[in-house]
């Protein structure tokens, strides 16, 4: 499923969610911003506003986890997870349309690593979460990879990325 797929479906899903999830809404808002400016070919914009949207997303998740999980915050750091990961693939995407394919593979691979640390989380409802999202961040960094490694000759930070001597955040 490409990333923009993934969109419209998170979109929907979070248009009917609940009102007081308002980082969420205001995700969306900045994910839409983002979106329009992508479709007119304004990627600098795009991605400004998805680094936004991203940082809305991760802020989110990181408040919930400054606390013990009830039920519904589990559910509420699962639609945040998905923010964050769409934001994720769609910052890659703007790259990708820029022909900027180590930064989409930076991108990717950050968002697989994340997922890999969250996986080991103690609480296994965002553990499980965080393993599916990762599977799909590493497929889509599978499919930029046979570009990657066309260029890996003659570029050390590619060649340093995937021998894993880099340490992204």
């Amino acid at each position: 499923m490409s990333s923009k797929l993934f969109l419209q479906q998170s979109a929907r899903y979070f248009a009917s969610a609940n009102a007081e999830q308002s980082i969420l809404s205001h995700w969306q808002q900045v994910i839409a911003q983002g979106n329009q400016a992508f479709q007119a070919t304004e990627y600098q914009q795009a991605l400004s506003e998805y680094q936004r949207a991203e940082q809305l997303s991760a802020q989110g998740m990181t408040l919930l986890l400054q606390t013990e999980l009830a039920k519904s915050d589990q559910h509420e750091f699962a639609d945040l997870l998905a923010a964050w990961v769409v934001t994720m693939h769609n910052i890659a995407d703007c790259f990708v349309a820029q022909s900027l394919l180590q930064q989409a593979a930076c991108q990717l691979y950050a968002a697989y690593e994340a997922m890999l640390r969250l996986a080991h989380h103690h609480n296994i409802f965002i553990s499980n979460a965080a393993a599916r999202h990762g599977q799909k961040c590493y497929q889509q960094w599978l499919m930029l990879e046979p570009y990657v490694m066309a260029k890996q000759h003659h570029d050390p930070a590619i060649s340093s990325l995937l021998t894993g001597q880099v340490t992204l955040h």
